[in-house]
């Protein structure tokens, strides 16, 4: 959303996005998605729905940020959804952009630019996988070989 609003012409939006609340609320967010990549060692986040006491099913190491629902609020097989991260990536090469022009904060940029690599290369290694020989991007993955395809695949 922030992307949008520095996109529209005729806005005061460097002087909105210069706001330091809304740097914070970046920044916060970053640090979020940085803790959800070690959801089973870091987050302290539970929810009385999941299995495991709120901890959600188990997941290993991705490079992929971690959650619990799916955009459309059903509760996600595996820990990580692909397209939500896809999403996010891109997300965080706007905010990477936002920075460099607005904000410019050194430690923004490497902590953004860390989760956003480690995103990229989560969807690399395990976000594609085989069905029928062919590849394609699955679902939702959990880091320990488990994953899920529902996704259209042309053969």
């Amino acid at each position: 959303m922030l992307w949008n609003v520095y996109s529209m012409p005729g806005y005061a939006r460097s002087q909105v996005l210069a706001e330091g609340v809304v740097y914070e609320a970046a920044s916060l967010l970053v640090d979020v998605w940085t803790i959800e990549q070690q959801h089973e060692q870091r987050s302290s986040y539970r929810y009385s729905e999941l299995p495991r006491n709120g901890l959600g099913p188990p997941c290993g190491f991705t490079g992929m940020t971690w959650s619990g629902f799916r955009p459309s609020d059903d509760q996600q097989q595996y820990g990580y959804n692909v397209p939500v991260n896809m999403y996010a990536y891109a997300a965080l090469q706007r905010a990477l952009e936002l920075n460099r022009n607005i904000w410019r904060s050194d430690s923004f940029d490497q902590r953004a630019t860390a989760l956003a690599d480690g995103v990229r290369q989560g969807i690399e290694k395990w976000g594609i996988v085989e069905v029928d020989g062919m590849r394609t991007y699955a679902l939702e993955v959990d880091g320990l070989g488990g994953n899920l395809v529902s996704l259209l695949i042309n053969g």
